[in-house]
Formats: C-alpha cells, structure tokens, sequence
C-alpha cells in the first residue's frame, strides 16, 4: 500500500497492479483518492493506460512479460 504525499493529496494517472502488489488500494492514507486506479497484470499487458505518452512508455509482448516499461530505461531481456 503506498502513501500520498502530494500537497495537495490528488494525484493523475496513476496505476498499479493489483495482482502482483496484492493490494486493491493504492493510497493508505487517502481512500479512493481520484487518479489512482488498480489493474490486473492481464489489463497492464493488454494495451498502454490512459495517460501513458507511447513516446516514453513502451509495451511489447517479448519485453517485460507484456508490462509497459520506460524506454528510456528497458528492463533485461
């Protein structure tokens, strides 16, 4: 479970898998916030989350096991 330390407690797009985390909440301290949004590991592999600029996330089925990833930094192969 991660903690908002934003100012102002809102964050934007932002996502985490709920699958691998074992966590269906993605801030402790604030309930529900707004902009946070859990999803499976088969959701993250299925296409780039709104939000996500496909010039700085990449997503490919042989990299990563299909997770978006930075492709200014790419995981092992």
């Amino acid at each position: 479970m991660g903690y908002d330390q934003s100012d102002d407690h809102t964050l934007k797009t932002d996502y985490w898998d709920t699958e691998t985390s074992g966590q269906n909440q993605g801030a402790g301290n604030v309930v529900n916030e707004p902009g946070l949004t859990g999803l499976t590991t088969a959701q993250f592999q299925s296409g780039l989350p709104a939000g996500f600029d496909a010039n700085v996330w990449g997503e490919n089925a042989k990299i990563n096991g299909g997770v978006p990833y930075l492709i200014a930094n790419p995981p092992a192969r």
